[in-house]
């Protein structure tokens, strides 16, 4: 096929820094597509691409040039996926053409024109500025978590999954949310660290100063106040002396303060640990529920 021969022998015997080469790759091929495709599987880190799950397409009836097609996800985001660097694994090389890494010996050699560089970079920047904003992602997440939420049950007793629904809760707070709200600035650095480039978000890693919550000990509801100047989303961790995790959820903290409801817990001593949207720890105080 004809995308055989451009991947294959055109890019290989061709020099893609030479205009005329680029332009008959961009004849070929919807470049603006194909960077936002790459860069989406790059920033939602899906480890079964690209050895996997990678395929185009094209019509005669539209304007002929070579897409991809966008599918298969089960493998990103998760645990401990938004520092893996997926970025410099694509771009970093130079092996041969293989069934396996075409994918990334393509890639490899576009970036080494300069026109696509420059788009690749700019079009990154935009995307992590604004489309996967965590204050864009976060309420997807939250969104499908509600929509999902009512079927869990069933799905976990169907399927004897070694899951239930609280484990699953816990999850999506725990992993997805992390990886939302930490991966665009490691994206960030990544993009920084291979191209050079100055940084572009505002990735502050400074720990805010020691927060106070009242009453303790308490009735079951207390008020946590940290010095800040604005609204914003703080991750609650409720532990047990054996350190086993309690309750967890995501609250919208006032600069003025607000109440977190413990009262469904049982009289005793506990743990509040609360987390900035990067993941660190802001304060940890014990709280006595009378």
């Amino acid at each position: 096929t004809e995308f055989i021969y451009l991947r294959d022998q055109y890019l290989a015997q061709n020099d893609i820094t030479d205009p005329q080469v680029y332009d008959h790759i961009q004849q070929r091929f919807d470049i603006d597509q194909l960077i936002d495709y790459f860069l989406t599987e790059i920033f939602f880190n899906n480890r079964d691409w690209p050895a996997n799950n990678a395929k185009m397409w094209r019509s005669s009836s539209y304007d002929n040039k070579f897409r991809w097609l966008f599918y298969d996800l089960d493998a990103a985001m998760g645990k401990s996926r938004y520092d893996k660097p997926l970025l410099n694994d694509l771009l970093v090389g130079e092996s041969p053409v293989t069934a396996l890494n075409w994918k990334n010996a393509f890639i490899r050699t576009l970036i080494k024109n300069e026109t696509f560089k420059q788009q690749f970079i700019s079009r990154a920047k935009t995307l992590l500025q604004e489309t996967f904003k965590a204050e864009n992602l976060y309420p997807l997440v939250l969104q499908m978590t509600a929509e999902y939420e009512g079927e869990m049950d069933e799905h976990f007793s169907r399927w004897t999954n070694w899951q239930s629904t609280e484990e699953w809760q816990s999850n999506v707070s725990a992993h997805i949310t992390r990886f939302v709200f930490l991966r665009s600035c490691e994206l960030e650095t990544q993009l920084v660290d291979f191209f050079g480039i100055e940084p572009f978000l505002n990735c502050d890693t400074k720990e805010l100063s020691e927060g106070n919550i009242y009453p303790n000990p308490t009735n079951g509801i207390i008020n946590i106040v940290l010095d800040i100047d604005q609204e914003s989303l703080y991750f609650c961790r409720v532990y047990n002396p054996l350190g086993q995790l309690v309750q967890h959820q995501d609250l919208l903290l006032q600069p003025t303060g607000s109440a977190l409801d413990l009262s469904q817990l049982p009289a005793g001593s506990y743990y509040l640990s609360l987390l900035d949207h990067r993941m660190n720890s802001v304060m940890t105080k014990q709280v006595i529920i009378q």
